[in-house]
């Protein structure tokens, strides 16, 4: 009786969690939570309608700016910045139930584990990201599209610099920011942060709560792609589980439809003379 019981728990368990991610694959309920603009924010509803991956999102900034292959490498980021930062309100996007059953379990943990870090899952799931998470898929796309990248935490806020002109220069997607002085030449994260002048006019308003975050370079850390990359936890390792939860939320189910129906043998009994 209770190998029958556990069978059938398990039949069960599996066609629940089997339809919950078909749900989340074929219909709008598959999407995280998205918020609303901020009032300064130039999100543009139809580029979160049209654009769902990074292929898309670098066709989109070429019908702007010309084809990659014929502009520098300057008109490529500031194509990409300005898809990213219309793409994207502000907003953590975080796995549910119907995104990735396995890491919204684990989210209620530790909420770092239920984190969205695929690119390709925050263009395709909804239109909210936290600075860290709209700077990553920034980098992702010039990394894409052949310019050197790395990721910038300032202990507080998080932006992304590009390699070019035998220099880095910062792009803020998430304050939709990009540092340049008289010259029109876009800074690097610690010339802003030496130039007073420059930094608190780019950051101005309601933007200035990111001025203390740029100005202590002390604590300041550094993910360079692809050259001098070291393995770094949540851009890295955390991206790999996730690409390897997204396998499993599809055979976990189909592995415990398997053995639900798997048939009990019958017990006969024997005679001994």
């Amino acid at each position: 009786m209770m190998r029958r019981r556990l069978k059938y728990s398990l039949l069960l368990a599996g066609i629940i969690l089997e339809v919950i991610v078909l749900l989340g694959t074929f219909t709008a309920v598959g999407g995280y939570k998205s918020n609303k603009p901020r009032l300064w924010e130039r999100f543009d509803p139809s580029l979160a309608l049209k654009i769902h991956s990074l292929r898309e999102l670098q066709s989109e900034a070429e019908k702007r700016s010309g084809s990659f292959a014929t502009i520098d490498d300057q008109k490529k980021m500031k194509a990409l910045f300005d898809i990213v930062s219309e793409r994207f309100t502000h907003g953590r996007a975080n796995h549910t139930l119907f995104t990735n059953w396995i890491l919204w379990l684990a989210g209620k943990i530790n909420s770092t584990l239920g984190t969205i870090w695929d690119p390709e899952i925050m263009l395709a799931k909804g239109h909210s990201l936290y600075c860290s998470q709209s700077s990553y898929v920034l980098m992702q796309a010039a990394l894409k599209a052949g310019i050197r990248a790395r990721h910038v935490g300032l202990n507080g806020h998080v932006v992304m610099e590009a390699w070019y002109d035998n220099d880095w220069h910062m792009y803020d997607p998430d304050a939709e920011v990009i540092p340049q002085d008289a010259n029109n030449r876009i800074l690097s994260t610690d010339e802003l942060a030496t130039t007073p002048i420059i930094l608190a006019s780019v950051y101005s308003g309601i933007k200035t709560k990111f001025i203390p975050f740029i100005t202590s370079r002390q604590d300041n850390s550094y993910v360079a792609y692809p050259v001098g990359a070291y393995f770094e936890w949540k851009s890295q390792v955390l991206l790999y589980v996730e690409k390897l939860m997204q396998v499993l939320k599809y055979i976990i189910p189909l592995l415990l439809i398997g053995f639900g129906l798997i048939p009990i043998p019958n017990k006969t009994k024997t005679s001994h003379k």
